[in-house]
C-alpha cells in the first residue's frame, strides 16, 4: 500500500510548488490511473513514488516503508527490489539489441529472487512481441532502427516482464495510434492483474484511464485557490478522509525493512559484454582514438630502435670493409650505393681501371655493379670473391657463375616462396631509350645465408649477366611478340641469343670493394693514386659511418623531445576526450540507476569500457613491436633516405 502525507515538491526554493498533495492512499494490487493537464506533475509524482526524486516535504510509506527517510543508495536498493519503471528516467540503451534491453534487468539481478516469471516472459520473447502488436524481427535489431511508437511498447514490455510489486508507467501509449493504444491497454492490464502487480500509470489517455481500477486527477498547482486550502488531487474514485488518512497513517520511526546488503551478483561476462557493447557503439571514435593513441605512443619508440638499429648496421657493414674506389661521385653516394646498394653511382668506374687498380702492387678487391630490381629488391653483378669476403654461405645449389643465373638469400626465399630452379624475371628500364634492354629470365642456382640485411634483401648474378641486364648485350634474333599501350615487352629475350656489343674494356662497375687493407696499405694506394692523378674516389668506411652517426645522433637529439611533446599532447588530448565521453553518457548512467543498478557497479562499467580499450591498445602495441623487429630489409629504407652529403661534421 502506498500512503502521501503532506507531500510539497519544487526544482528550485524560489520557485513555486509545482506538487501539492496533503493526502493521497493507494491500495496494493490496483491499476491507477493519474491524469491532468502537461505541467501539473504526474511525471513527477512518478519520479517521487519510484524513490528517484525525495520530495521537498512530506512523507511516503511503500508497505510499510518509509521512501522519505531513506537516503539515495537505500532508495536504489529498495527500488532494485520491489519498482519496474517507464519513463524518460529508464531509457531503451542504443548500443543494445531489442531482445538484449529487454533482458537487462534479468542481467544485473535487478529483480527479486523469484524472477522466475521473468525469465519464463524473456523465454518467449516472440510470443510476448505479438501480444504487444510487434514484429519479432525486431528483436535483433537496434534500438535505433525502432519507430517511437516501437520503443514505447519495448519499454512496457521491460517494465511489465519485471517480477516486482511496483510497476510505474509514464504515458505509455502517448505516440501510439488508436488501434494500437487499445491493443497496448488490454494486453499490459492482463499481464499486471496475472501477477498482481500494483500499476500506477501517467496517461492523458482517456480509454486507458477508464478500464483502470482507480483515475486520482491531478490539477495544476498554480491555479489552486490556496485561501480555501484546495487540494491538488481530485479522485474520480473513494479517497480516504482526511481524518481516516491520519488513522491509518504509520508510525514516522519505522526504519525501511529493506536488504541493504543486497548484491547485484552480474555474470562477469554480462558486464565485460556491456561494456563492449557500448565501446562498439562508438567504434569510430574508439578507432580514432585508438589511432591516435598507437601512433603517439609508437612514433617516440620507433624512432629509437630504428635509429639505434640503423646505426648498428651501418657500424658493421663499415667495420667489414676497409676500403672502396669508385670514380668521381659524391663519397656518400659511393658509400651507400655499394654498401647498401640503394642506387647505382652516377660514374661508373671502367672494366680497365678495375685491372688497373688490381695489378697495382698486392691488392685484392671485389668488383660491384648494381643494376636494376627484381620484385623491388637490387640486382648486383659481382664475382665469386663477393661470397667469400662477405662470408655468404650458401645452404642450397651453387653461387651462379654463368649468364643468367642468380642467387638469393634464405631469408628472402623463405618469404617469397623461392626455390632452386625457379626463373626471376628483370625489370626493363628506360623503355623509352631506342637501345632499351629487354626484360631477361634469371634460373635460380643457389640460396645463402647472409647476417647482414644488405646482403639478404639482394639478388647476385655475374658481372655478365648484369651487363645484359643493363643493355649492353643484345640479340640478333626476330623478336616474337609484342609492345603493349605502356610500351612494356611482353617476350623475354632468351640468353643463349646474347652476346655483349660494347667493348669489354669499357663496360660498367659501380665501385670496387678492397679487401682487409691496413692502414699502411690504405695510404700507399692513395699516394699512387694521387701521383697517377687519376680520377678516382677513395672512401673510407669508417669515416663516412662516423660522420653519418653524428648526423643521426644530432637529428635524434632534435627529434626526441620534439616527438615526446607531442606524444605528451596527443595523449592528453585522447584524455580530454575520453572524459567528455564520459560525461556525454551520464544519461546512460542515470538511466541503469533508475533501473535500480548501484553506482558503483555502474562506474565499473564504465571502468571496464575503458579497459577493454587499453587492452586493446596495449596488445596493438606488442603485435606491432613485434612485427617490426621481425620486418627483414627495412633498415634499407632509413639508408635510402640518408644517402645524402650531410653538413660538415
Amino acid at each position: 500500500m502506498i500512503k502521501i502525507r503532506g507531500l510539497k515538491h519544487r526544482w528550485r526554493n524560489d520557485q513555486a510548488w509545482l506538487l501539492e498533495i496533503p493526502t493521497l492512499d493507494i491500495q496494493s494490487g490496483l491499476t491507477v490511473a493519474v491524469m491532468g493537464l502537461s505541467g501539473c506533475g504526474k511525471s513527477t509524482l512518478l519520479a517521487i513514488l519510484s524513490g528517484w526524486l525525495k520530495p521537498t516535504e512530506g512523507q511516503i510509506w511503500v508497505n510499510e516503508v518509509s521512501l522519505h527517510s531513506l537516503n539515495e543508495h537505500e532508495r536504489g536498493l529498495w527500488r532494485a527490489q520491489n519498482l519496474s519503471w517507464q519513463g524518460i528516467h529508464c531509457p531503451l540503451f542504443n548500443f543494445l539489441s531489442v531482445r538484449d534491453n529487454l533482458r537487462l534487468p534479468t542481467w544485473f539481478n535487478l529483480c527479486d529472487q523469484n524472477h522466475h516469471l521473468s525469465e519464463a516472459l524473456l523465454e518467449q520473447d516472440e510470443h510476448f512481441f505479438n501480444l504487444f502488436g510487434l514484429d519479432i524481427a525486431l528483436l535483433e535489431q537496434s534500438i535505433e532502427q525502432l519507430s517511437l511508437g516501437e520503443k514505447q511498447r519495448v519499454e512496457v514490455m521491460r517494465a511489465v516482464s519485471q517480477s516486482v510489486q511496483f510497476t510505474l508507467l509514464d504515458e505509455p501509449t502517448s505516440h501510439l495510434d488508436e488501434s494500437t493504444s487499445s491493443l497496448l491497454t488490454h494486453t499490459l492490464l492482463a499481464s499486471v492483474k496475472q501477477i498482481h502487480q500494483t500499476l500506477i500509470i501517467a496517461t492523458h489517455d482517456t480509454a486507458l484511464a477508464t478500464q483502470c481500477d482507480r483515475i486520482i486527477t491531478l490539477q495544476s498547482v498554480s491555479k489552486l485557490d490556496h485561501e480555501h486550502e484546495q487540494s491538488s488531487i481530485v479522485s474520480i474514485d473513494n479517497c480516504l478522509s482526511s481524518d481516516q488518512a491520519v488513522k491509518a497513517s504509520p508510525n514516522t520511526n519505522i526504519r525501511p525493512d529493506i536488504d541493504t546488503k543486497i548484491q547485484h551478483a552480474t555474470s562477469p561476462w554480462i558486464a565485460w559484454y556491456f561494456a563492449w557493447r557500448q565501446m562498439y557503439f562508438d567504434a569510430k571514435m574508439y578507432s580514432a582514438i585508438f589511432l591516435a593513441s598507437v601512433i603517439a605512443i609508437m612514433i617516440p619508440m620507433l624512432v629509437d630502435s630504428t635509429v639505434e638499429q640503423f646505426q648498428k648496421v651501418i657500424t658493421s657493414r663499415s667495420e667489414s670493409t676497409s676500403l672502396i674506389i669508385g670514380a668521381l661521385n659524391s663519397p656518400y653516394d659511393l658509400f651507400f650505393g655499394s654498401l647498401y646498394f640503394t642506387d647505382p653511382p652516377d660514374h661508373p668506374l671502367r672494366v680497365e681501371q678495375v685491372d688497373e687498380l688490381l695489378a697495382m702492387g698486392q691488392y685484392e678487391g671485389t668488383p660491384i655493379l648494381v643494376t636494376t630490381e627484381i620484385d623491388r629488391l637490387p640486382l648486383v653483378g659481382t664475382d665469386a670473391t663477393y661470397y667469400t669476403y662477405r662470408d655468404l654461405r650458401f645452404v642450397k645449389g651453387r653461387a651462379p657463375h654463368r649468364l643468367g643465373e642468380v642467387c638469393v638469400s634464405e631469408t628472402s626465399a623463405q618469404q617469397r616462396s623461392l626455390a632452386i630452379g625457379m626463373m626471376l624475371q628483370t625489370q626493363p628500364s628506360d623503355l623509352f631509350k631506342l637501345i632499351a634492354p629487354y626484360p631477361i629470365e634469371l634460373t635460380i642456382t643457389g640460396i645463402f645465408k647472409a647476417r647482414h640485411p644488405a646482403d639478404q634483401t639482394a639478388h647476385f648474378t655475374t658481372l655478365t649477366t648484369a651487363w645484359a641486364v643493363l643493355g649492353y648485350a643484345h640479340s640478333h634474333h626476330e623478336r616474337i611478340g609484342e609492345l603493349d599501350s605502356s610500351l612494356v615487352v611482353d617476350q623475354s629475350v632468351k640468353l643463349d641469343l646474347l652476346h655483349l656489343h660494347n667493348d669489354p674494356d669499357s663496360l660498367p662497375v659501380s665501385a670496387l670493394l678492397m679487401h682487409s687493407q691496413t692502414a699502411k696499405k690504405r695510404s700507399i694506394l692513395k699516394a699512387r693514386l694521387s701521383q697517377k692523378n687519376q680520377t678516382f674516389t677513395l672512401v673510407e668506411p669508417n669515416k663516412i659511418a662516423k660522420k653519418t652517426l653524428n648526423l643521426t645522433d644530432n637529428i635524434q637529439r632534435i627529434l626526441k623531445p620534439l616527438l615526446a611533446t607531442l606524444s605528451l599532447l596527443t595523449l592528453s588530448l585522447i584524455f580530454l576526450m575520453l572524459t567528455q565521453r564520459y560525461l556525454v553518457r551520464a544519461p546512460i548512467r542515470e538511466g541503469l540507476f533508475a533501473l535500480g543498478l548501484r553506482r558503483r557497479h555502474i562506474f565499473l562499467l564504465s571502468l571496464r569500457e575503458y579497459m577493454i580499450f587499453i587492452l586493446l591498445i596495449v596488445t596493438s602495441l606488442i603485435v606491432i613491436s613485434l612485427s617490426f623487429q621481425h620486418i627483414k630489409g627495412w633498415e634499407v629504407i632509413w639508408l635510402n633516405l640518408l644517402s645524402f652529403e650531410p653538413l660538415a661534421p
